[in-house]
């Protein structure tokens, strides 16, 4: 009976909701630059999520399909890529400063989560007006 009620609860879906999507690359042009952009924005805040959780050092360096280059790093992404190429970075050493950097970054990543936390609920609020008028 349980399987029975999904079955026809998916069937009365309007929309995919969370369906696992296929690993095959897009052919539109359009639908390939905006899944780009968007998955890019979660890669870097996944990345950044993991320094802040475990004070990892992460650079992540991506070309799109337009051959544009962006970059996220933490701390930054010449010092992550210095080191794992062999080179010293003497500042990014010092405790003082690397303290300030994470608490910095701390600090940011805080802000960043509840700013997207009162869009979310300024984007419900704004969908339950229009379902009003």
């Amino acid at each position: 009976t349980k399987k029975k009620k999904m079955e026809e609860s998916s069937q009365n879906k309007k929309t995919k909701g969370r369906q696992k999507t296929c690993m095959e690359k897009i052919t539109n042009p359009n639908n390939l630059q905006v899944t780009f952009s968007k998955r890019r924005a979660g890669l870097f805040k996944k990345a950044s999520e993991l320094c802040t959780l475990s004070g990892a050092d992460a650079a992540v360096i991506v070309f799109s399909p337009a051959d544009k280059v962006y970059c996220f790093g933490h701390p930054n992404v010449q010092s992550v890529v210095g080191r794992f190429a062999g080179e010293s970075d003497k500042t990014s050493r010092d405790p003082i400063i690397e303290a300030h950097r994470n608490s910095t970054i701390r600090e940011l990543n805080s802000e960043l989560t509840h700013l997207e936390t009162m869009l979310r609920m300024e984007k419900k609020r704004s969908d339950e007006l229009d379902i009003i008028r």
